[in-house]
Order: C-alpha cells, then structure tokens, then sequence
C-alpha cells in the first residue's frame, strides 16, 4: 500500500491508474449521467483541494468522496482531479466542470428554491368545484370561512357535471372539489377534511304511497334504481351503499339511462312511481311541490369532504383543508341541513 497523499487520500497505482484511465475513455452515447450528489462531491473538492476537508464539509464519509469522484469521472470519460502523495490539484477538464456545471448546478437550486417557494405562497384564487348535490349551505359557509381566513384570495365557484365529477381536478380546471366521502375516490386523489354530514333520504313524487311517512327502511322499497351513467359508482355506492346498518342487502338495480343534467333527473322522479336515493341537501336546491323527502332510518350520515388531485397538492389547497378542520359537524345520527 503506498503512502498516504498530503490530503489523507491514498495514491492510485500505475495498474489502478491505468484501468481507472481505460474505464473512464469509455464514451456514453446517451451523455454522461450524473447525480447531484456527485455534482456536489466535486465542486465542493474544487474549492478545498482536500479530500479530508471536503468529507468533512459534506458531513459524509471520506471513502464515499473518493468512490462518487471516481464514478462522474467515469461517466465523464476524464479526470477532474490530479491526485498526487502532495496535493489534489484541477486538471483542466475539471476546470471547465468547475466553471460550467458549477454554474448550472447554481441555477438548478436557485430555480429549486423558487419552486419550492411557489409551493408554498398562497395563490390569488381558488377554484372549487361542486355537483348539484353539494352546492348547498355547506358550501356557502365553508366559502365564508375560508374568506374570513384568506380575504386576499378569490373564490371560484365551478359547477362540475355529475357523471364525471374528478375530471375537473386531474386536468387542473378546479383546485378542490366538495364531494361526498368515498374512501376510494382514485389513487391520485385525496379526500381531506369534511365540511358536512347529511342525512340520506328518499326522494319521490308526492303522491307516491310512502310519501307521508315520517322516516323509512330502505328494504320497503321493492327495487332501488342505481342510474350508472348518472354518478360514479364509488359516489352511488355511498348515496345508497349495498347494505343497510344492520348489514341486510339492499335491493338495487343498476341500469343505464339517458338522463344526464339534474334537472331530467327531478322531472323523472316527480313523473313517476319510483323512488330514487340522494341527500338532505337536494331539497334546499330543489324544492318542488310535486316532490317530498323522506329519510332512510337505517343508513347513518354520509360525509361532504374536500376532494384534490394529491399531485397538484400546493399552500392554497392546504389553506382550504385547514378552514374545513374548523368546521364543526352534526353529531353521527342527526339530520342533515
């Protein structure tokens, strides 16, 4: 083993030095690779000239130093670093690294910190999109609220179509969405914090023979018509799950129908001798005199939460899911507003 250099680092043999040489003139066709970490290991050499200093800079291990140098050396195909038992010194390939990647590894953090500032500077608006069943009360205080915190932020009502309520998030036109708890609404999506808890209820026409009941079990209703093409099926699912609290199935019937807008469908419900599932809130938006409302006595509560695509997650999303944590809820088992 030969002596140790001055920078604590030990010497290349002529057969190391050789291989190491042979290695490193291997061209990259598809361009060198290289890692951050690497970059770092040499810029910061450069200016210490002392692998003992630079390890100790870095606060890693002085072998790690050498093995990370020798590896962008190979990806590079030359020598950055001239390394004797007396000094480590540039070369002038490691000059011209030290010059001009120095200077694009300072413009990649300088444009990583204005990222990450972005990140978390709140934006000037938000954009929450909303269904014809979540366009309530609910969403009127939370928009209150959430001025009250952020008067500097503009709120953007958007109404989403039913049918394809997430679209809106994945494709960036909306920031939030206020839609019912699923606990699965897509691997790329979050449900966060709830703003409402509504009572599932029976929507019929008037006339209907359980329209003058206080409350009913979803199992006097002969079949329940799930309209697939109307709402998701994970939102359907919630609305009128496939078993009541008591675990008894619920009988349902799923068919596709060419009704697409809320307004087809309470002209649908309000014409015929069916019963369809929704929420309390449908009746503050739609209050008919041709259409009452029961509640189902044997579902509990379903959950209004805030919905985001987790990818597009930024400070004004996150301000949002704050607002909603202060938000108080009806206890589990009352009615909805």
């Amino acid at each position: 083993m030969g002596r140790p250099c001055a920078d604590g680092s030990l010497p290349l043999r002529s057969d190391q030095r050789a291989t190491s040489q042979q290695s490193i003139r291997r061209a990259n066709q598809s361009g060198p690779v290289m890692e951050l970490e690497q970059i770092r290991i040499a810029l910061v050499l450069s200016e210490e000239l002392h692998f003992g200093r630079t390890a100790s800079r870095l606060r890693i291990s002085q072998p790690r130093v050498s093995q990370r140098l020798a590896a962008l050396e190979r990806e590079l195909g030359g020598m950055l670093f001239d390394r004797t038992s007396r000094r480590v010194r540039l070369t002038p390939l490691g000059m011209r690294f030290r010059d001009e990647v120095g200077a694009a590894y300072e413009q990649l953090l300088a444009a990583g910190r204005s990222v990450s500032d972005a990140g978390r500077r709140l934006a000037g608006e938000i954009r929450i999109g909303f269904t014809p069943t979540t366009a309530g009360s609910a969403l009127a205080d939370f928009v209150r609220a959430f001025g009250r915190r952020h008067p500097d932020i503009s709120v953007i009502h958007r109404e989403v179509s039913f049918a394809r309520p997430y679209d809106g998030l994945r494709t960036g036109e909306i920031d939030v969405l206020l839609m019912w708890r699923t606990g699965a609404p897509g691997g790329d999506l979050t449900e966060g914090p709830s703003i409402d808890r509504q009572e599932r209820v029976a929507v019929m026409a008037v006339d209907h023979p359980l329209a003058g009941r206080r409350t009913i079990s979803t199992l006097e209703v002969d079949r329940w018509v799930l309209m697939i093409n109307f709402a998701p099926a994970q939102v359907l699912d919630v609305i009128l799950p496939p078993t009541n609290v008591e675990g008894t199935p619920i009988p349902r019937v799923r068919v596709e129908s060419s009704i697409s807008t809320m307004a087809e469908y309470v002209a649908h419900v309000a014409k015929g001798s069916s019963v369809h599932p929704t929420v309390r809130s449908l009746s503050e938006l739609v209050n008919r005199d041709d259409l009452t409302y029961v509640p189902l006595d044997d579902l509990p509560p379903v959950d209004l939460c805030l919905v985001w695509c987790t990818s597009h997650e930024s400070a004004t999303i996150r301000a949002a899911a704050a607002v909603a944590e202060t938000i108080d809820l009806p206890p589990v088992g009352g009615g909805g507003c």
